[in-house]
C-alpha cells in the first residue's frame, strides 16, 4: 500500500503517520466512491443503450 498510485487518496495524507482506523477509514471511503462511480457509469451506458433502442 505504499505505492501512491494504489491509492486515491495517498497524495493528499501522509500514510505513514495516519492511524490505522484513518487508513481503514480512508480506504473504505476510495472504495465506496470507486463504486459509486462504476454505478454511474454502469447506469449511463445502459441508458444511452436503452435510448438507443427506442429510437432505431
Amino acid at each position: 500500500m505504499n505505492n501512491p498510485v494504489s491509492s486515491p487518496l495517498a497524495a493528499q495524507a501522509d500514510t505513514d503517520t495516519a492511524t490505522p482506523s484513518i487508513r481503514r477509514r480512508r480506504t473504505a471511503l476510495a472504495h465506496l466512491i470507486r463504486g459509486a462511480c462504476y454505478g454511474i457509469g454502469s447506469g449511463i451506458v445502459g441508458l444511452g443503450f436503452f435510448v438507443l433502442e427506442r429510437l432505431l
